[in-house]
């Protein structure tokens, strides 16, 4: 599999760094086209994964551009930078790519054109080094471990032989797995795309060094050894999906695919940020993939032609919304939360998406949706363990009960607030059914709670504050079905 993913026609990021042969000690920043790189062979680069520091002093910046395209000492550079610089050599590479030196760092419109062509420097790499422990450019690439502090030690049981005791290893793999990929680097955000599009990639651990491809994943201690569950890295088998691939825009994605980004987005929201505003931006490298492979379009971090089945999401936990716009209230990119459940299996889209509208002006886009809709109140002589809120449907073109339609009410749990900041009266907010699952034996509901937002034209604009549970016995879900959908703006 590995050896199917080739540089794509010379490819070749804008900027690397010339290493020239061992012997040199010194480094270059050169434009790759203008020097020859890419001359229509492959271009043989590695890339680096790492934590930046906190106030980092060498960077690529208009000023530092001139001089460093005429070279400087490499013993000039951070630690981490030289030592990486010394795995490049040990296997042949004389091209490194490293964004604080690739990319013009107080330069807007060259860090929005590079950021938009990370899928292609990580895809084209040969190798992503990831150095996994170190907490900065200035720590070291390498640890000194002991090996016994990981290395399984034999258990003597009979219980898998009827003849003597027998020395056997007992291990969990995933969980090994898990702790061993643990360190400073490994829950920042950004890295998620470098680990995710990177053909092999080879991590230098706090106790081993470990390897990761598409074909397999390896250790010091267990070179042979597989763990049990395939890494969402395998997820990049997808560019070598035989059969043509639909035009941009044209398809919606399958289930397979849908399922394969809501396990990316599982790990990605645990990650951190130091912007918030990168969310999507750092994120787009992988999106890039599944749009081509799929031919749908991601729009605020939802496929467009999926919308009505990804809008289920509910957070674990209220946490707080970004200072700054990041995205409308309808994507999981709206809040700050680092558990985020997404639509489960098995539950299907009670509300249909009409358009998803893209203002030219570049302002947030927003969903025409069509959907059932209900006023909240409390439950009469409400006991402990019952639901505390009931649901009655509204009618079309009223923000009140549909008299024809009274005998209908739902129970309703407490709310799952998005944002501790943002959680209006319970009477201030409207429910509209989002999701449902018929297993046969009884019916779940999962909706969204909005509120008023204003108005568009003549329809009503909402936002979302939260979603919940709904209890729903087979008679009422059969009433459900008589209520007439609402239209509107959520924004």
């Amino acid at each position: 599999m590995c050896s199917r993913r080739r540089s794509m026609n010379g490819w070749c990021p804008t900027r690397l760094l010339d290493l020239s042969d061992p012997p040199s000690s010194t480094w270059k920043l050169c434009v790759a086209q203008d020097n020859g790189v890419a001359d229509g062979a492959p271009c043989q680069y590695m890339t680096l994964s790492y934590r930046w520091a906190r106030d980092p002093t060498l960077i690529l910046t208009k000023d530092t551009l001139a001089t460093f395209q005429q070279g400087l000492p490499i013993s000039d550079l951070p630690l981490l930078f030289r030592q990486v610089i010394d795995v490049a050599r040990h296997f042949g590479v004389r091209y490194l790519w490293i964004d604080a030196l690739c990319i013009v760092q107080d330069w807007t419109k060259d860090w929005e054109r590079e950021a938009a062509m990370m899928h292609k420097v990580y895809t084209n790499s040969v190798c992503n080094v990831a150095a996994l422990a170190a907490d900065g450019p200035h720590e070291s690439l390498f640890r000194d471990t002991d090996r016994k502090q990981i290395a399984a030690g034999p258990v003597e049981t009979s219980l898998f032989s009827r003849k003597d005791a027998r020395k056997r290893y007992a291990i969990s793999d995933l969980h090994y797995y898990k702790r061993q990929f643990r360190g400073p680097l490994s829950n920042r955000g950004w890295v998620m795309q470098e680990k995710f599009l990177a053909p092999r990639v080879l991590y230098f651990g706090q106790h081993q060094v470990l390897w990761e491809c598409l074909a397999e994943k390896k250790s010091e201690v267990f070179p042979r050894l597989q763990p049990g569950r395939s890494h969402v890295k395998n997820i990049t088998a997808l560019w070598d999906f035989i059969g043509p691939r639909p035009a941009p825009g044209t398809a919606a994605m399958s289930d397979e695919l849908l399922a394969a980004w809501t396990r990316v987005l599982e790990e990605y929201v645990g990650c951190q940020l130091t912007y918030a505003t990168d969310k999507l931006f750092a994120i787009a490298g992988i999106a890039h993939v599944f749009a081509e492979v799929s031919g749908d379009v991601i729009t605020a971090g939802m496929w467009k032609n999926r919308m009505a089945d990804q809008l289920d999401w509910h957070v674990k936990r209220s946490l707080s919304r970004p200072a700054k716009f990041v995205a409308p209230s309808f994507s999981w990119a709206s809040v700050d939360n680092t558990i985020i459940n997404f639509p489960e299996p098995g539950y299907k889209a009670f509300v249909e998406v009409v358009e998803v509208t893209t203002p030219p002006d570049g302002q947030p886009c927003f969903l025409e949706v069509r959907g059932r809709m209900f006023a909240v109140s409390e439950t009469p002589h409400h006991q402990p363990d019952d639901p505390p809120y009931l649901l009655h449907p509204l009618s079309r073109s009223k923000s009140e009960p549909d008299p024809g339609l009274a005998g209908l009410s739902l129970s309703m749990w407490p709310v799952d607030w998005d944002a501790t900041d943002d959680m209006p009266p319970i009477g201030a907010v409207s429910v509209v059914i989002s999701s449902y699952f018929d297993s046969g034996d009884w019916i779940v509901l999962r909706a969204i709670v909005l509120v008023k937002s204003g108005l568009n034209g003549d329809r009503q604009v909402y936002r979302r504050v939260g979603s919940v549970a709904v209890d729903c016995e087979d008679h009422q879900f059969d009433q459900l079905l008589t209520v007439e959908p609402t239209e509107f703006t959520w924004v």
